[in-house]
């Protein structure tokens, strides 16, 4: 068993936890050694004004503290946090929709909540705010099959078909979209055309 099985990693998650740690660092050195420069020079007669230059040193570290802490810091936080925003707006990872999927499916079969269903699959294509136009393509197949055959509401699986014909025009799947929308109309609504 190691003597100090933890110090490392606590040394590390610190220095991790603290972007400006190495800026604090450097300013603390430079001062500090001019600081002891001046003090050496002043006591030991050679420049008595050297004292003054040790004053103005610490003057100066404190005046640089401060701008770190209170401007540089938030700065770092809101830059952090604007960097985070950023990479969560990438697209949904293909294992977070599999098991989206996945769990739709088993709502809606052996677990008998096609509703749940439903809102589980809406929630991911609200929540990613960039879905894959393969994976919109995905969910809304889902959804579409969700509504038709399990939730017997063929006008919402026609509405989720139509909307990905709309917003993915430009894709070779939306050949095969259109046949299964005309597929589905004649199916449920070829009775009530005048």
């Amino acid at each position: 068993m190691p003597a100090l099985p933890n110090s490392p990693r606590q040394r590390a998650r610190s220095s991790d936890a603290d972007p400006l740690r190495y800026l604090r660092g450097v300013l603390v050195f430079f001062l500090v050694l001019g600081t002891l420069l001046a003090l050496i020079l002043a006591l030991t007669g050679l420049a008595p004004e050297a004292l003054l230059l040790a004053g103005l040193l610490w003057a100066v570290f404190g005046i640089l503290t401060g701008i770190v802490d209170y401007l540089l810091d938030p700065l770092a936080e809101l830059l952090g946090g604007l960097f985070a925003s950023i990479s969560s707006s990438a697209p949904v990872r293909a294992d977070r929709l599999a098991s989206a999927l996945q769990r739709a499916q088993e709502l809606a079969g052996p677990l008998d909540q096609p509703e749940a269903a439903a809102r589980e699959l809406e929630a991911v294509r609200r929540g990613a705010r960039k879905l894959d136009p393969q994976d919109d393509i995905r969910v809304g197949l889902a959804l579409a099959e969700l509504y038709e055959r399990h939730l017997q509401d063929p006008g919402r699986a026609l509405g989720e078909l139509r909307r990905l014909i709309d917003r993915h025009p430009h894709l070779r799947e939306t050949v095969q979209l259109r046949g299964l929308l005309a597929e589905l109309r004649a199916e449920h609504f070829a009775h009530s055309a005048p």
